[in-house]
């Protein structure tokens, strides 16, 4: 049950300790300096004297609530039980991450300005919804947000009131017998009135459906959505909550990768957004690849338990809410709670208690959690936020009856000075480890309305502010990806030592993700996945228990995954010319790592050994890479979006499909595995290497290993928008020189591409480079080059140089200044890759087809062969097995030859290297 008091009540209501929080036994948080005023006028208190924020219908005082949704995976589980999967399973978290665009009366505006490069409006997001969530969710928690967190601004929502014919939307579906299904009298999301006038609930006018449990599946809705593009989507769903409702409803998201079930309690957290997870899809309609189910089966069956049927939502979307000057036009992500609480479905006295929006929003963000929170569910409350006013370091706040003074005077929820202890502690510990001296400023009270326990007493809460937003010297670092992304893990951790303390359990952090993934083929119908052990990381996590291997279609899509316990497994019984991605993770007791490898991909060869190597070496990430947005402030903002900066480190989806499009077979390597962990680069007759926008991050010796591949008469395709960068600031300009045929270069801001009309790849015809949302990463400039021997291959749409092919001594060079992998039409980068190939005299190796010329019946039976050739022929023994015996002779014979296949009478038809003719 909820208890309640006014504001003015507040000094008789606290609880808690009033003394240092480093009593009790932190070490860095004890440490105290004075506290710098945040921006001058900011609204920290909200409105005072607020009503109570009503309990849900079907709240039920004293209760325990377990956890809300479980994902199952196959073979993990005997039974519909939950599986604990991670130290923060049956946990809730509420997150809040500061500020967003707010409605003035006149204009939409953010309630932060520009500050040496960020506005916090927008950082704030960006560090909870890529670094924290994803950190928490890997570890088991639940993630209840207080702002939008997908930064996707495409939205679909397929509603059951849609009706079963398919809209622009999609389709809602009901299978099985129509006796199962029947109309809930609680209301459910609808489609009208979008957009929306402030105080309109889109979960009072709609309705829901129900569907009988059974103790197997008997019947299923299915919510089919047409997915406007390609990309990565935050999945939700919403039903009425009720005591009678299943408290194990089967969901099942069907994904390209395959599908993932979860268990979801739907007597708790209805007529809102519940979020399940993130998932990429394929545009278009789709009810295997581009759906969720809800099936019927359940541990409670019978007429009186239901699972009830309401909407399916997939991306955050743009603004919906018009404040009487139409919607603002941003992201759903970077709007306010205020507006994201009332799409959410909660009643006005959540978010609209005052005349103000940007005072209603600093209220909002504690009492939409308590909205939403039911009594009995264990939970966190953790708002993100920057400083300013001109100081440096961390400090971590919890509620207090003072301003923002510096003093130390605890009345909060109980359990929240513990929490923010955690919270400074491990901050402070990960940034200690870029700058020695970093200021640890503790931790401090003071009533930002964030906190405030006559808005939310249901749960320990905690505001950090992470660094000092109008500081020089701390901008320098947080204008970096890695360094949100290390906050983001830091604050993770506290969150498992405040439940881990409070639980009297050990600590166990989840690992870090595995490095230098290689995925070769290693026999007929077998490829080898292999890595290394995480990274040594004096603020990161636990060492691993076990690996966990995902294999899919795409570069963006996997299914379940498959534990390992060492750092290799073997990938048996597979089909030549069959192409697929691997990524992986590890795993321990507290979960599994946040991220991954990047995932590496492999075409599978009819011999067992590839003869093209994909070489990913797109590994920097730095605060240069930035999407540098312009907002109207004098300056642009630096915005960290990870799909826009890199992808995700996706860039060889956007290889591997072009080459097993060409029924290539390839390996993939890691260059984090190089150079300890090298590849056999005598077997490859072409080094496909992905630069990116990547910078010296790796063994610089890599140039030198290419350079005496290519030299030995390996062929390379060297792309990305730093290859002539790497090798200025490693001082090999030599390499540059000889290898490249390239004597400088200059940056271009072309982004469209000619192909010149004498070379390779004459006739393709003039694309384009560059960021496409859900497609591909920011290009970040070209390198134009000037050659130094090379010939002209590939030209801006100004006349630049922008790629070059070199003939060495030994193989060919082939190098393009921007990354190819950000080319926007798929058809001109398979064409590049085929007329490479077809100039190159590559194929895929073909099994061995017959007897050697002077085996009169049997073929030698090894790989290659090893019988000897007549006298009018040339015997090779290149990676393509079989018959290699070339025509000899005074006289070169046409680059072609014919192999007889076993299984049938087919003719095969190869070009052959005329330098080896």
């Amino acid at each position: 049950m909820r208890t309640w008091m006014c504001l003015t009540l507040i000094p008789l209501f606290f609880i808690g300790s009033t003394g240092p929080v480093a009593a009790t036994g932190s070490g860095r948080a004890a440490l105290r300096g004075t506290a710098e005023q945040e921006l001058a006028g900011e609204e920290i208190r909200g409105p005072v004297g607020l009503p109570p924020v009503p309990a849900r219908d079907w709240e039920v005082p004293g209760q325990t609530v377990g956890p809300l949704v479980t994902r199952i995976r196959s073979g993990l589980h005997k039974s519909w039980t939950p599986n604990a999967q991670g130290a923060l399973w049956g946990k809730t978290i509420y997150l809040s991450p500061g500020h967003g665009w707010y409605w003035t009366g006149g204009s939409w505006t953010t309630q932060r300005g520009w500050s040496e490069g960020i506005v916090e409006d927008l950082s704030n997001a960006e560090s909870v919804d890529q670094f924290l969530v994803p950190c928490l969710m890997a570890a088991g928690a639940q993630i209840v947000p207080l702002r939008e967190i997908d930064t996707n601004s495409a939205m679909v929502i397929v509603d059951n009131d849609d009706g079963t014919d398919a809209t622009a939307r999609g389709q809602y579906q009901e299978i099985g017998d129509a006796g199962l299904f029947s109309t809930s009298s609680m209301t459910g999301y609808s489609h009208a009135g979008a957009p929306l006038a402030s105080g309109t609930n889109p979960f009072a006018a709609g309705t829901n459906r129900l569907m009988n449990t059974a103790a197997t599946e008997t019947a299923r809705a299915l919510y089919t959505l047409s997915v406007p593009a390609d990309g990565h989507y935050n999945v939700y769903i919403s039903y009425s909550a009720w005591t009678q409702r299943a408290p194990d409803a089967h969901v099942i998201v069907l994904h390209p990768g395959g599908q993932t079930h979860y268990r979801v309690d739907q007597r708790h957290h209805g007529q809102t957004w519940v979020f399940l997870g993130r998932f990429w899809f394929r545009a278009g309609f789709s009810p295997t690849e581009g759906a969720l189910a809800l099936a019927n089966d359940s541990s409670s069956p019978g007429v009186d338990v239901q699972v009830s049927l309401d909407a399916v939502r997939i991306g955050g979307g743009t603004g919906l809410i018009n404040r009487t000057g139409g919607v603002s036009g941003k992201p759903r992500y970077e709007e306010a709670c205020r507006y994201h609480a009332q799409f959410a479905g909660a009643p006005t006295t959540v978010y609209d208690a005052s005349d103000a929006d940007n005072s209603d929003d600093v209220s909002c963000r504690s009492r939409l959690a308590a909205w939403l929170h039911e009594d009995g569910e264990d939970s966190v409350f953790v708002s993100w936020h920057s400083n300013a006013g001109g100081g440096r370091g961390t400090s971590t706040y919890v509620y207090g009856p003072n301003p923002v003074d510096g003093t130390y005077n605890f009345t909060g929820t109980p359990g929240s000075d513990r929490l923010a202890v955690h919270i400074q502690d491990r901050l402070v510990h990960q940034y200690v480890q870029y700058e020695a001296g970093w200021r640890d400023r503790g931790v401090y009270s003071a009533y930002f309305g964030e906190l405030n326990p006559s808005y939310n007493n249901e749960m320990p809460s905690a505001l950090l502010e992470i660094l000092f937003h109008d500081s020089a010297a701390d901008m320098v670092f947080y204008r970096d990806p890695r360094i949100r992304q290390q906050g983001g893990r830091a604050v993770c951790h506290a969150v498992l030592e405040y439940f881990a303390e409070r639980d009297g359990a050990a600590l166990v952090l989840p690992p870090e993700p595995p490095v230098g993934l290689r995925v070769r083929n290693a026999g007929l119908g077998q490829v080898e996945v292999a890595w290394s052990p995480p990274l040594p990381d004096a603020a990161g996590g636990d060492a691993p228990t076990s690996y966990r291997v995902y294999v899919g279609l795409t570069a963006n899509s996997f299914n379940e995954g498959t534990e390992v316990t060492g750092t290799s497994t073997m990938l048996t019984d597979l089909t030549p010319g069959q192409g697929f991605f691997v990524k992986v993770h590890a795993v321990n007791d507290a979960g599994e790592s946040a991220f991954g490898t990047p995932p590496a991909a492999v075409g599978v060869s009819a011999t067992g050994r590839a003869n093209i190597l994909v070489l990913d070496g797109f590994s920097r990430l730095g605060a240069d890479m930035n999407w540098m947005q312009n907002l109207g402030y004098t300056n642009p903002v630096h915005r960290i979006v990870m799909q826009r900066i890199h992808d995700h480190r996706e860039g060889i989806g956007h290889h591997a499909p072009e080459l097993a499009a060409l029924n290539m077979a390839f390996d993939t390597w890691q260059v984090e595995g190089l150079p300890e962990q090298a590849p056999a680069w005598e077997q490859y007759e072409l080094v496909d290497f992905i630069v990116g926008r990547g910078a010296q991050t790796f063994d610089p010796t890599v140039w030198d290993t290419l350079a005496a591949a290519a030299l030995a008469g390996t062929h390379l395709l060297i792309t990305g928008s730093e290859v002539t960068t790497q090798l200025i600031d490693a001082n090999r300009t030599d390499l540059m020189s000889q290898i490249l045929g390239i004597s400088a270069m200059t940056a271009s801001a072309d982004t469209g591409i000619t192909f010149d009309a004498e070379g390779v790849f004459t006739g393709i015809p003039g694309a384009n480079f560059g960021y496409v949302e859900g497609f591909s990463y920011d290009a970040g400039g070209a390198e134009a080059f000037v050659s130094g021997g090379a010939l002209s291959a590939v030209s801006s749409s100004s006349g630049g140089l922008l790629g070059v092919q070199n003939i060495t001594p030994g193989g060919e060079v082939f190098t393009f200044g921007f990354p190819f992998e950000t080319i926007t039409d798929g058809a001109v980068r398979q064409e590049i890759l085929a007329r490479l190939l077809d100039h190159l005299a590559i194929e895929a190796p073909v099994p061995d087809a017959g007897p050697d010329i002077d085996e009169p019946d049997a073929d030698a039976g090894t790989q290659p062969d090893t019988g000897t050739c007549g006298p009018d022929r040339i015997c090779t023994t290149e990676t393509v097995y079989g018959c290699q015996c070339r025509h000899g002779g005074s006289t070169p014979a046409p680059g072609t030859f014919l192999l007889l296949a076993l299984a049938g009478v087919f003719l095969f038809i190869r070009r052959t290297r005329k330098d080896q003719l």
